[in-house]
């Protein structure tokens, strides 16, 4: 972690120098051209703003280091400053603070359009926190669906565990029986199939046993 002196730069200056270096990854102009005058210049060494590895950034935010440099080549961050010095990105505290947002995103399933959307939505006042709510209605929704397909999931192991129980025990008429109890649990299962909610599996015996 790299860390400049207690005094030095306003923070309007410090948000000059990372946009300043922002700018020119967006424009595809290396920030390692930069010489480290610049980087006193704008306040980037001589601030209180503390400038993360992408290791540091990769163990905070839980994602993996591949995954960070993924979604800044595919835009759902910002462009990450580089250290003049070594070339290396170098993360500042609201870099992390939007990494561990959209590593919380990934765990519930959002897809990438959406957690690109929702970050651009931050900043936007009353509006885009309207967004906000649209994108989080709708990621509830697929959890929803989701969670009702793992249901119908355990309802047929739990099914499948009392006929072969059934079956071992040499009660033959019980597993007769519990096939035909369940088998609507067999055609919503073999549906979510269909459907793709459910991995692909090998074909085996016949469904019904």
């Amino acid at each position: 972690m790299r860390r400049g002196p207690a005094r030095g730069s306003s923070p309007a200056e410090n948000g000059k120098a990372g946009q300043t270096l922002r700018n020119h990854a967006v424009a595809g102009v290396s920030p390692i051209v930069f010489k480290r005058s610049k980087f006193v210049q704008y306040g980037l060494m001589n601030s209180t703003t503390a400038w993360h590895t992408i290791r540091e950034a990769s163990m905070i935010s839980g994602l993996p280091e591949s995954t960070l440099r993924y979604y800044e080549q595919i835009g759902i961050i910002d462009p990450i400053a580089r250290d003049p010095s070594s070339g290396h990105r170098a993360y500042s505290d609201d870099d992390l603070e939007a990494l561990t947002t959209v590593s919380c995103l990934a765990a519930t399933g959002m897809p990438l359009d959406a957690m690109r959307e929702y970050l651009r939505n931050r900043f936007d006042g009353p509006e885009g926190a309207r967004r906000q709510v649209e994108l989080l209605d709708a990621q509830s929704l697929r959890l929803a669906a989701k969670a009702e397909s793992i249901r119908m999931q355990q309802a047929y192991v739990s099914f499948k565990t009392l006929y072969w129980r059934a079956v071992a025990e040499g009660r033959s008429q019980d597993a007769d029986r519990l096939l035909e109890e369940n088998h609507d649990i067999v055609e919503k299962v073999k549906r979510l199939q269909n459907s793709g909610q459910t991995p692909a599996r090998t074909p085996g015996r016949n469904d019904g046993r």
